[in-house]
């Protein structure tokens, strides 16, 4: 008999017979492959169970019952999925083992729990941002001609901090499906990094302003990174978004850049009120969001960075944290070059 035995999504056909009380199963399809199984390999406690399931089937349906497998001397846990043919005595399916099974089912429970606290989050963010909003509007339309040229352009301005932040806020939720669900389209090419910072800086501007926080440009303009130019966007946007959000008023934000022999490496640093070494392992953690209000209050999801570094991730490059509690925090992107 072939020592071959059940491996995942491993389909296969059995034949029972009712009277002898004998199961063989086939790898392949019945008439082109050998019997490689019979009941010995079943624990004999599930082969009594299963003999009872069988025995119960008196019409075409569907089974699934966990069993143990001999497999290299050990009794390991599969789960098998049956269902009855049109014929009275032959079954086919698949055994799937059981820890694969469990950490599938683990990985679904574990996604829907982070779905609700970010759905969570979500809600309470984008019910705060409109209720702003609209508050600033009303103040706008009702007491126009009152406010002086100064008061309307301050309210304008928080009305398009607030849609920057919804916005974003939006975008990384719709981003963070996309990574779930597998539906990133990965287009690297070589980009002037130079360009894709002034875009970025483009929708934070008044973000900066209001905060009077400088950003410094210390790299070649000339640089190239060789990126996806959605996913680096994405990216850059966020990072410096939580570094203006994280900064007191009139400090300053560092964004560096150089060419090594390998990649570009870029650091973008802030020195506003940084976090503990802790708080950065938990930011990572896949079934954490770590939500902190920003130092005018500014809130978030707590998906930004874990969507960066899985971005970054997917362009084949790295992501790392450096911070101190009120010293700032650094940043750094190392994207590779490209490839002859």
């Amino acid at each position: 008999m072939s020592k071959q035995l059940l491996k995942e999504h491993d389909i296969r056909f059995w034949q029972f017979e009712p009277d002898t009380k004998e199961l063989i199963y086939w790898s392949g399809q019945e008439s082109q492959s050998k019997p490689d199984g019979n009941e010995e390999r079943i624990h004999p406690d599930d082969w009594t169970v299963l003999l009872e399931k069988f025995e119960e089937l008196k019409r075409p349906f569907q089974l699934n019952v966990p069993i143990r497998l001999l497999q290299d001397g050990q009794w390991n846990w599969f789960s098998l999925r049956l269902k009855k043919s049109a014929k009275e005595s032959t079954f086919s399916g698949v055994m799937i083992p059981l820890n694969d099974e469990i950490n599938r089912m683990n990985q679904i429970s574990e996604l829907c729990l982070t779905k609700e606290k970010v759905y969570r989050a979500l809600g309470h963010d984008l019910k705060g941002q409109f209720s702003s909003l609209y508050g600033f509007s009303d103040i706008l339309l009702n007491s126009y001609k009152e406010l002086d040229e100064t008061s309307r352009l301050k309210y304008i301005g928080y009305m398009k901090t607030i849609s920057s932040n919804t916005h974003l806020l939006v975008d990384n939720m719709l981003n963070w499906a996309k990574l779930k669900q597998g539906q990133i389209d990965i287009q690297k090419r070589p980009l002037l990094f130079s360009d894709k910072l002034d875009e970025v800086v483009g929708y934070i501007q008044y973000a900066l302003e209001s905060k009077n926080i400088k950003l410094k440009r210390k790299f070649d303009p000339r640089i190239l990174v060789f990126a996806d130019s959605v996913l680096l966007t994405s990216v850059l946007l966020n990072i410096l978004t939580n570094a203006v959000k994280f900064s007191h008023q009139g400090q300053s934000l560092v964004v560096s850049a150089v060419e090594k022999h390998d990649g570009v490496r870029i650091k973008i640093q802030d020195s506003g009120v940084g976090m503990p070494t802790e708080l950065i392992h938990l930011i990572f953690d896949p079934e954490t969001l770590v939500t902190k209000k920003g130092t005018s209050n500014e809130s978030g999801t707590g998906l930004g960075l874990k969507i960066s570094k899985e971005f970054i991730q997917l362009m084949d490059g790295k992501l790392t944290i450096q911070s101190k509690v009120e010293k700032g925090t650094k940043i750094t992107l190392y994207l590779p070059l490209l490839k002859d």
